[in-house]
């Protein structure tokens, strides 16, 4: 199966889905833009390279383990730095859910991505409860 993923190779910061009418915005752009604004507050947090006291980093707060997932689901070699590149970031996370994340990208469930976004392999543990209510209220 194929995901639809931002393009990488943009180097600039139109990924915004609310440029798509609502009835077609896919699931994927919609929980992209919910975190980017609760992690990043859209790339205008200049904190935004320090989350989890350093070990997160990025425009969707990306730790190294998880940017070096998603870098291998896409099949390409871009460095831990490229965390500041909005649409590197986002294709990231988009494959991070590909990959750890199927029956919740493919179901279009906006809580199950958010919460896997935060922790993959327990995305029900009770702190997440809190990440979740953050980002839907920041974000939203």
């Amino acid at each position: 199966m194929v995901y639809v993923v931002p393009d990488a190779g943009r180097e600039d910061k139109r990924l915004n889905p609310r440029d798509v009418p609502e009835t077609s915005r896919p699931v994927i752009f919609t929980v992209l833009d919910l975190l980017w604004s609760a992690e990043s507050s859209r790339g205008t947090d200049p904190n935004m390279s320090n989350g989890d006291s350093g070990k997160a980093r990025g425009h969707f707060q990306h730790w190294r383990s998880a940017w070096d997932y998603g870098t291998k689901q896409l099949k390409v070699d871009w460095p831990y730095s490229d965390v500041d590149n909005l649409a590197r970031a986002a294709a990231v996370t988009a494959a991070c859910w590909s990959g750890q994340a199927r029956e919740d990208l493919l179901s279009g469930n906006v809580e199950m991505l958010i919460r896997r976004h935060r922790l993959p392999n327990k995305p029900m543990r009770k702190d997440n409860d809190r990440y979740l209510k953050y980002v839907l209220t920041k974000g939203g």
